[in-house]
């Protein structure tokens, strides 16, 4: 996807969906969700197919079940492997923490 925005087809309907929106992507087997500030919505993808649709740069990876739009990250609680997106703390995977403290802009 290289535009900022994308259609989710929900029943009858096509969503459109602004990728600055979207919060987290959550891995539910072959199918993934994409929360975004209003809603919720199932896809057909796989979380790892998913992520590969969406800019690099824009999500990473934070636990087996999540991946996060890093700009909408407001904090990492480093002692609690937690990783917060506004009032939302998800849990930060031992595997992936290197990766997303590598990511940040840290002074």
């Amino acid at each position: 996807m290289k535009d900022n925005c994308f259609f989710i087809k929900n029943n009858n309907q096509h969503h459109k969906v602004e990728i600055d929106e979207i919060l987290w992507l959550e891995s539910y087997g072959n199918y993934a969700a994409i929360q975004t500030d209003e809603s919720k919505y199932l896809v057909n993808f796989s979380l790892k197919n998913l992520i590969k649709k969406f800019p690099a740069n824009r999500f990473v990876r934070i636990h087996q079940q999540f991946s996060i739009n890093s700009y909408r990250m407001t904090a990492v609680d480093l002692l609690n492997n937690k990783v917060l997106l506004e009032s939302t703390a998800l849990p930060l995977g031992r595997t992936y923490r290197k990766i997303l403290l590598k990511r940040l802009n840290r002074i």
